[in-house]
């Protein structure tokens, strides 16, 4: 990827974090505004100080992003690594199973005592960059991700700070209890992820054969599993992302219920709305990286003479 569309991107992100904190004290970054200079010369040198600050927080906040995220788009890894060997019932199609269901030709068996990897993304990635019309593509998927997966976890705080810019005080002293919960739960949600205390299960590694085998197992898709089909939110609902989207959302309608002002309503709607379409899409693009990342190694094998 060029360095220009990289330090763009990083840029575009660390402005979006700049709008949050520029919307809770709208009321001050405007009165400080109409003190600056008009001269061009003041101007520049603004507009390039908030560009690298932008520059630098987006670097910063692209990781926190990403640990942020990590855990749901582990899931979408193993379910794309595992999606080959899955029957219509959503189960994982083993050596025992072939036999009782022999139909389905184009479901692979997946051997529990094979320590094979279903999904070598790194090996995949390092066959691409061996292409450069291919290196082309896969950078502009990873781009796409980075700036989804940003929007995805900024647009909850962007609703609130957007909230708290129209407060104008009306709401008293949970005003001052909102904005704190801005940066509370964002960084509750992150040291979750990043300790080594755990609310929830974690997702392994695909090359992590014996926990991806206890995964199989957790999720009910054996075949000799008696329990309910397993559904994808069942597991991805298991993160602790989704409390704090939860928190935000719950402190957006209690602070327009104290301002009198329910039309805002509908900001905190659609706020929500928008995080979970943005997240949706980010999630498509990932499949879409693995699927291309994979597809462009197996079409390129050697063949066999």
């Amino acid at each position: 990827m060029k360095t220009t569309e990289l330090f763009v991107e990083q840029v575009l992100i660390g402005f979006l974090v700049l709008l949050v904190a520029a919307l809770v004290f709208w009321v001050d970054v405007y009165a400080f505004a109409a003190r600056r200079s008009d001269k061009s010369i003041d101007v520049l040198v603004t507009g390039g100080v908030l560009v690298g600050a932008a520059y630098l927080i987006g670097m910063v906040y692209d990781r926190i992003a990403d640990t942020l995220l990590q855990d749901i788009e582990g899931h979408g890894r193993l379910q794309f690594a595992l999606s080959p060997f899955k029957l219509a019932s959503k189960k994982i199609r083993t050596a025992a199973s072939r036999i009782q269901d022999d139909n389905d030709v184009e479901v692979r068996v997946f051997a529990l005592t094979d320590r094979k990897d279903p999904f070598e993304e790194g090996r995949y990635r390092i066959k691409v960059l061996s292409n450069g019309e291919a290196t082309g593509q896969m950078d502009y998927l990873r781009s796409r991700l980075r700036l989804t997966r940003a929007m995805a976890t900024i647009i909850p705080a962007l609703t609130l700070a957007l909230l708290l810019g129209l407060d104008n005080g009306e709401a008293g002293a949970w005003w001052t209890f909102a904005a704190l919960s801005i940066p509370i739960v964002y960084a509750a949600t992150f040291l979750s992820k990043a300790s080594r205390w755990k609310l929830f299960a974690r997702p392994p590694k695909t090359n992590q054969h014996r926990k991806v085998n206890e995964y199989i197992g957790r999720l009910c898709m054996l075949p000799n599993d008696e329990e309910i089909a397993w559904r994808p939110s069942r597991i991805i609902a298991h993160d602790e992302i989704w409390i704090g989207l939860a928190v935000l959302t719950l402190v957006g309608f209690v602070l327009v219920l104290k301002t009198g002002i329910y039309e805002l309503l509908s900001l905190v709607v659609v706020g929500l709305a928008l995080t979970i379409v943005v997240g949706w899409t980010w999630w498509r693009i990932s499949m879409t990286f693995y699927a291309f990342v994979r597809d462009f190694t197996e079409l390129n094998k050697p063949k066999r003479s």
